[in-house]
């Protein structure tokens, strides 16, 4: 199953599927094709509820103002509902799944019978992970559908049609099938319908549904981008919810500044929307507009806070707050602001997960933290709740951060230890999906990924043993490539600092020339960062080349100038 209107965190694709929930990323050690088909078979196995009270989901909201606006016509009788099914769909379009689905619920209110409403709700269910929701709602828009224009039957279709089980690969080459029809249907006959093109368009630049597949993560977004959302934008030129999108796709396609063209448009036609702001912030942090980004990750934390108090609503149900902070945090750290940075993260420890699971996932930025400045000890304290945790996800985190810091404390058998829990773990999730019907080939792939995690602490132990052993020289190369690759705004910073993490593991082991090829892939990654610097004027100076390491030194202190002070003082050989 796909997400449809609604795809936040494929549009960010995470680098760790673990947390199956689109809302991650973490290490990117697997394609994007794999966590598409993953998703595909897994959530339908998980059907979660949503995180989300139902009363909450069901209390009235009146109208908005500043959160953009999309006028898309449906089959009522009612203008009220017309006017709310319109706001919901607003919402869909900045990712403000809760307020999306209390518009659509106040729509209902006034007519019951409109099959559209339930058909948005689906979509608003299946990003708040309640696919048992999302596959009612999807049933009960086909359920009144029968006397609706083909419009309308094409839409609640292509929903009713992702809803549906597939379990294992065969399922979901079916249903990719069926998928690949439709949008041929809707690129045939709604050939003039702005909002088709921008739902197909999403579709193609996030799934296997359309195309051939094996295309990249890079080709597939080009494709949405200059094929659909091209489209949409001649019928609609200012349709904002097509510019959100384009923000997501041109990211995905390494095309920064344009993302940030359509992420400064996307403030002025939703000023009121916090992920406006935070989107417009992705691209200004990696054009090297890193202290603009601060504001206005800054404001869209502002402008939650605010919504919280204004819609009498719990932080904990918007997945968008302690996405915020996380990237704010990241900012801070890139400038030296290190105890600007420490202070969000100590904040994301004490904060709510919106659901069990995600608890590592919001805690994973501050033991990382640690371990990117060579602090193992302090990340070992942090993971240990992890470990406690009942979750398997957070198990599977705290196990894992545990290993990577016993590398740092050159303790190969502790090291040892924690990469088979984790092992064990996913051994047994992938146990648990075979048993539930997964089959035996899919569940390997599927869990390809985080083996392949997991073998980053195997890795660090085998370099601990050699520092130029040749197969593990090779996994790290390896590593660095994929790393490499990521555009998406979490996977983007997440990458850089894991590839300073890689660095200091280098050194930890001894291989000082592996370090250095690690310091210049950040470079390469984003050739602003001072912390690459910083690290290359340590290692040429362990290799005895002064004058060297003098020059990187000089360009490391430009770039933390506005660094805390006593961190400053550091800046020395």
């Amino acid at each position: 199953m796909m997400k449809l209107f609604v795809l936040p965190f494929l549009l960010l694709l995470p680098f760790s599927l673990f947390f199956f929930q689109n809302r991650d990323r973490e290490i990117p050690v697997v394609d994007q094709q794999a966590v598409a088909r993953y998703r595909a078979m897994k959530v339908i196995i998980c059907a979660s509820a949503s995180y989300v009270p139902e009363d909450f989901l069901k209390r009235s909201i009146e109208i908005k103002k500043g959160i953009g606006n999309i006028v898309f016509p449906i089959s009522t009788k009612s203008p009220e509902a017309q006017v709310f099914f319109n706001q919901g769909m607003t919402y869909l379009y900045n990712f403000e799944y809760v307020q999306s689905a209390r518009s659509f619920y106040t729509g209902l209110q006034y007519d019951s019978s409109a099959a559209m409403l339930y058909w948005g709700l689906s979509q608003a269910y299946q990003s708040m992970d309640d696919s048992t929701a999302s596959r009612n709602m999807a049933a009960k828009s086909v359920e009144l559908s029968s006397g609706l224009p083909p419009r309308e039957k094409l839409f609640i279709e292509f929903v009713y049609e992702m809803a549906q089980p597939a379990n294992d690969s065969a399922a979901v080459a079916k249903q990719r099938e069926k998928i690949s029809a439709l949008m041929d249907t809707a690129s045939s006959q709604f050939a003039n319908d702005a909002e088709m093109w921008a739902f197909t368009g999403v579709l193609r630049g996030y799934s296997d549904y359309k195309g051939p597949e094996g295309e990249s993560y890079k080709e597939k977004a080009r494709q949405a981008i200059d094929n659909y959302m091209s489209r949409s934008l001649k019928i609609e030129p200012n349709h904002f919810g097509v510019w959100h999108y384009l923000i997501h796709l041109n990211e995905a396609a390494t095309d920064f500044n344009k993302a940030l063209q359509y992420g400064q448009w996307y403030t002025k036609a939703a000023p009121a929307i916090p992920h406006a702001w935070h989107m417009y912030a992705h691209d200004l942090m990696k054009t090297g507009r890193v202290s603009e980004a601060i504001e206005k990750f800054t404001y869209a934390f502002d402008l939650e806070e605010k919504k919280y108090v204004d819609e009498k609503m719990p932080a904990h149900y918007d997945w968008h707050h302690q996405h915020n902070m996380e990237l704010l945090a990241y900012c801070y750290q890139y400038k030296g602001k290190f105890m600007q940075a420490e202070a969000i993260f100590q904040k994301l420890d004490t904060l709510k997960a919106f659901t069990p699971e995600m608890e590592g996932r919001i805690r994973k930025g501050h033991p990382y933290f640690y371990l990117q400045n060579n602090q193992p000890d302090k990340a070992i304290a942090l993971a240990q709740p992890l470990i406690n945790s009942k979750e398997s996800s957070n198990q599977f985190m705290g196990y894992f951060i545990k290993g990577l810091a016993n590398v740092f404390q050159k303790d190969s058998a502790s090291a040892l230890k924690s990469y088979a829990s984790v092992i064990h773990i996913i051994d047994s999730l992938k146990a648990a999906d075979i048993r539930k019907g997964m089959r035996a080939a899919d569940a390997e792939q599927a869990y390809s990924y985080m083996y392949a995690r997991a073998g980053i602490i195997n890795m660090g132990v085998g370099l601990l043993k050699n520092p130029y052993d040749t197969t593990m020289l090779k996994q790290m190369k390896s590593i660095q490539a994929t790393l490499l690759k990521q555009t998406g705004p979490d996977p983007w910073i997440d990458a850089l600092y894991f590839l300073q993490m890689l660095t200091q593991m280098s050194i930890n082991t001894g291989n000082l020339e592996l370090a250095e090829n690690s310091a210049k892939n950040m470079t390469k990654h984003d050739v602003g960062y001072p912390g690459s610097y910083w690290m290359l004027a340590r290692i040429k100076k362990m290799q005895g080349d002064n004058t060297a390491a003098n020059d990187y030194l000089q360009k490391a202190k430009s770039g933390y100038q506005d660094a805390d002070p006593d961190f400053v003082k550091k800046l020395k050989l």
